[in-house]
């Protein structure tokens, strides 16, 4: 890949799992944004573009906000673009800062999300305290109908109902093992629950831990990066592909321009996340099998379907990969090292930056929690709106 994207400096607010009622949006921002500066060692006048996600977007003149936040940041004035994709928000805002460097137009960016549910009111949120139907009138899709779309992943493969909730159970207690070992997680050093405190939960124990939360990361150009930073890690591949929000169009391969394949006559896949994934992978020259830690969008079912999209396990085996322990640190590879949005906690808007930043502090060495033995190739990847939106970024520290 020429003209690579080095990430050279990470931030976050820690416990994205819960509520920080003590601190508004600009605050949490500011606080994540200004780590990052002094990770990657630069003043905040280096900066000369940004990228921001978080949701919410009807609520702050229609992703206007753009201004309002590189002025909090006293970043002004330098360009700022704004993404909202449901819930791969974080991983688009990434994209597109990947895009400042790659184009030349900056040498070094920021790219940074926020959640505040209590200042700003997510669409969804709206949506789920009036009523469905405007938010399936709007785009064709609710959160009911992501579960729905997981459980024909269980159906497609005819995996029992001991098995699901075997899989669900034990994927729900990986993830609070992880997280209980990090510092940025909501469960940082609690009990593990048990399997039959685990069985008394929604979905097994297998559901993210919504909060609020902001992270932010500085990129920088190869060049820049080499020069100033000891152990930046580079952007080796990046794809980001878009499919519909209206569920019944999920069933349609003619509707995906140059596909026609009959997988998609079921919603349950990650078909879409295959796409990206492939895309990625053959930017950066790897194969599924070079990868040694990847970061997935885990909820319900969702850590199955995408497993099996990024080529980390075959189709239908992605529950035996996670009962025979082969997505831990010393499995095969490591999965969502940090907790994920089961372990570590999720805050929507930014949501997306949470696994990169633990993706590259795995690579340069600085990992919090869980640190593995010499990676090599990370990959993220995330899902929005059920499949709508797919992200996937392959990372390296080579």
């Amino acid at each position: 890949m020429t003209n690579r994207v080095a990430i050279i400096g990470t931030g976050m607010v820690d416990n994205p799992g819960i509520s920080h009622p003590d601190k508004s949006f600009k605050q949490l921002l500011v606080e994540s944004v200004y780590k990052a500066i002094r990770d990657a060692k630069i003043e905040a006048t280096d900066i000369k573009g940004s990228s921001f996600s978080y949701t919410g977007e009807c609520e702050i003149g229609y992703g206007g906000v753009s201004a309002t936040l590189n002025d909090a940041l006293a970043l002004s004035p330098i360009p700022g673009f704004i993404n909202a994709s449901n819930c791969a928000s974080g991983h688009t805002a990434f994209m597109q800062g990947c895009q400042l460097i790659a184009s030349k137009e900056c040498d070094i960016a920021l790219v940074a999300g926020f959640e505040k549910s209590s200042d700003v009111l997510p669409f969804f949120d709206y949506a789920l305290i009036s009523s469905d139907s405007m938010y399936d009138y709007n785009l064709g899709y609710s959160h009911i109908d992501a579960v729905l779309m997981q459980r024909e992943y269980f159906a497609r493969y005819n995996i029992p109902a001991e098995k699901r909730a075997a899989g669900l159970m034990a994927y729900g207690k990986f993830a609070r093992t992880m997280g209980s070992k990090h510092p940025a997680a909501w469960c940082y050093g609690k009990p593990v629950p048990t399997d039959k405190e685990l069985a008394g939960m929604p979905m097994f124990g297998s559901f993210m831990k919504p909060g609020e939360g902001s992270a932010a990361l500085i990129l920088a150009s190869e060049e820049v990066a080499k020069r100033i930073c000891a152990n930046p890690v580079f952007v080796q591949g990046r794809a980001y592909i878009t499919t519909s929000h209206y569920v019944g169009h999920r069933y349609d391969a003619t509707l995906l321009n140059g596909y026609d394949d009959p997988t998609l006559s079921s919603a349950g896949n990650g078909f879409p996340l295959s796409i990206a994934c492939d895309k990625a992978y053959r930017e950066a020259g790897i194969a599924p099998s070079d990868v040694d830690t990847i970061g997935i969008y885990d909820q319900v079912a969702s850590e199955f379907v995408s497993l099996e999209a990024a080529g980390i396990c075959p189709e239908g085996q992605a529950v035996d990969f996670v009962l025979s322990e082969e997505c831990g640190p010393d499995g095969r590879v490591a999965v969502n090292t940090d907790g994920g949005n089961i372990g570590r906690g999720f805050a929507g808007g930014t949501a997306g930056l949470y696994p990169i930043i633990e993706i590259v502090q795995q690579l340069n060495g600085t990992a919090r929690g869980y640190r593995l033995h010499q990676p090599k190739w990370g990959v993220s990847t995330y899902v929005g709106g059920g499949f709508a939106h797919c992200v996937s970024v392959v990372m390296t520290n080579e």
